[in-house]
């Protein structure tokens, strides 16, 4: 069933391409693990630099190392089908610390997916409009394995609190950032970062790799990752 929404492409674009047509902006990763930038030129709408409320975020489980083809895959499924909505598929990222081949630490910050086997799906279609849509490509996918839900009522969409206290820790960037905080006893105190006001979520920290485990919240339940934290002096 093809559906016709008026909806206008604005939120996730970056710019027009030599023809005029705006572009949905896609993060993906390449062998290294560092973010690569692709553009689709999806619609001749006008952009803007965030798209506005209200928008919503959907989440995808996909097969371990598929987080890349599947961006690619939906991105082009849009554009193919030549869909005139809101949209943006992403990874979210996280910092690290870079090692050089003498497994030296640098002070050096690349990224890497924060939830490997998740893609996130940002758009201003609501939770029955989004699954007409998408629920045939899903379906064929190889790579996807099951759109992510509420336990109690089903609901796919993030909620809105969820979605805003990433967003805030992402600072728009669709990245963690690394964070710089002291020890104090058994007390962790960050002074700069995402991880600001924060520390009750940190629950692991390896200082010789600067890296610790961060507890979020998505879908009701508790999901742990591995962001940038450096400790730069203990009392």
């Amino acid at each position: 069933m093809f559906i016709k929404l008026e909806l206008m492409l604005v939120g996730s674009c970056l710019g027009k391409s030599e023809s005029g047509n705006s572009k949905i902006r896609c993060n993906v990763f390449n062998h290294t693990g560092q973010g690569k930038l692709f553009s689709y030129p999806i619609s001749t709408k006008e952009n803007n630099a965030k798209m506005e409320e209200p928008y919503w975020w959907y989440v995808l489980f996909v097969r371990t190392n598929s987080e890349r083809r599947v961006v690619r895959e939906i991105t082009d499924y849009v554009k193919a089908n030549k869909f005139n909505f809101e949209f943006e598929a992403f990874i979210p990222e996280s910092e690290y610390y870079y090692r050089n081949k003498k497994r030296e630490l640098w002070k050096e910050y690349l990224k890497r997916p924060l939830f490997p086997g998740y893609v996130f799906i940002e758009t201003d279609l609501q939770s029955q409009d989004f699954l007409k849509i998408f629920s045939q490509i899903f379906h064929n996918s190889l790579d996807i394995i099951k759109i992510l839900r509420y336990g109690e009522n089903g609901e796919i969409a993030i909620s809105t609190e969820e979605r805003r206290r990433l967003e805030y820790m992402f600072k728009g960037k669709r990245c963690f950032e690394h964070s710089q905080g002291f020890i104090v006893g058994d007390k962790v105190i960050i002074e700069n970062g995402p991880l600001i006001g924060r520390e009750g979520n940190i629950k692991y920290i390896n200082r010789h790799n600067r890296i610790a485990k961060v507890e979020f919240e998505m879908f009701g339940r508790s999901m742990f990752a591995d962001v940038a934290l450096e400790i730069v002096k203990k009392f």
